[in-house]
């Protein structure tokens, strides 16, 4: 037992510095970051719902796909806080923006990388660029995509997609002031009768954009690709395709704590909810005024949490690898909900 002690923790020390032994220069990988309120899976499945548009519009199978995962933190509460920090360009917080550079390093096996971003990744798709080319990359190699932004840029002057139609982003314009404006709408993508009633439709990276307008976002990746440009970057050996940030202290208290207060705060949710609902119940068999401010934030609870209320999808986004078919897919208010509450105060990023 010892010995396997032993091993174990010599394997954790030695094991990193040859994974990360060969960067190709020819190849192409393109990270999806997703939106906020997204679980894994969905953010997993938008990525391979991207991988596969991709592969079935230009043929190629040769660039590799990965999620950059966009992690959700004290059951939505952090993920606003962070989202109106980012918006005014001073994130309270490098937790997030540190973990999915931690968490694609060892994946990522090549020199030119495609940050394609959806909606509040869109913000972490910019800090990525901007770290990655501050950090010894060529601004040639990296390049960004970015889709339904609510960001005023896209780094390195990449392409984005908004469409006309996106309610967030829309409500997003409402309150930002004219210096950080989202990027104007540049495309008008229509909305199904379900995304037309619902007050924070036409958002959803699967079930809106690559529904509606997946040809031009592969047309417009596969561009952002051919861009890209290779050049050796000294002292590579052994360390990976990138400098990734540093683990240290303060990275770790704040994993700590959010592996302390995330599931707390997600397991106070849910029962806020359920009371919620009972309470509606009772309120509305009782025909009380409380019932109408029970109901008010009952709706605004429900759309925080709108995963636990989805619609399922349209049919035609079913293009998951079977093994993942019996799952709940892409609703119209999505998983990834990248959906808060608007109310009087901020939308969803």
């Amino acid at each position: 037992m010892k010995n396997f002690l032993v091993i174990s923790l010599l394997s954790l020390i030695f094991l990193p510095t040859s994974a990360f032994a060969v960067c190709e220069v020819d190849g192409n990988t393109v990270v999806y970051v997703n939106g906020i309120l997204t679980n894994k899976r969905d953010a997993q499945d938008d990525t391979y719902f991207l991988k596969t548009k991709f592969e079935a519009e230009t043929g190629r199978t040769d660039v590799k796909f990965l999620n950059g995962y966009n992690q959700s933190h004290l059951a939505g509460a952090g993920d606003f806080i962070e989202s109106v920090s980012q918006f005014s360009g001073s994130p309270i917080s490098d937790y997030d923006f540190n973990t999915i550079l931690l968490q694609i390093h060892p994946q990522v096996t090549t020199r030119k990388i495609l940050l394609v971003g959806h909606s509040q990744g869109t913000f972490y798709t910019n800090e990525i660029y901007k770290y990655l080319t501050e950090n010894g990359e060529p601004k040639d190699s990296v390049g960004v995509y970015n889709v339904a932004t609510p960001a005023s840029f896209t780094a390195g002057d990449g392409a984005y997609l908004t469409s006309a139609n996106d309610k967030v982003i829309n409500s997003v314009r409402t309150f930002a002031p004219k210096t950080k404006q989202p990027l104007p709408a540049n495309i008008d993508i229509p909305l199904t009768p379900q995304e037309a009633a619902d007050k924070f439709g036409g958002h959803s990276f699967s079930g809106v954009y690559l529904t509606g307008a997946a040809g031009r976002i592969i047309s417009e990746i596969g561009g952002a690709l051919k861009k890209l440009a290779t050049a050796e970057v000294p002292d590579a050996t052994n360390a990976g395709c990138f400098t990734p940030p540093p683990e240290n202290f303060s990275y770790r208290a704040q994993q700590t704590l959010f592996a302390v207060a995330d599931p707390i705060a997600s397991g106070a949710v849910s029962t806020a909810i359920a009371s919620v609902k009972a309470g509606l119940a009772v309120n509305a068999a009782l025909g009380s005024a409380v019932a109408t401010a029970a109901r008010g934030f009952s709706n605004a609870a429900a759309v925080i949490f709108a995963f636990e209320q989805s619609a399922p999808p349209a049919s035609d986004l079913d293009v998951r690898r079977p093994s993942e078919i019996s799952r709940s897919s892409t609703p119209s208010v999505p998983p990834s909900g990248d959906v808060f509450p608007r109310g009087d105060t901020l939308p969803a990023l």
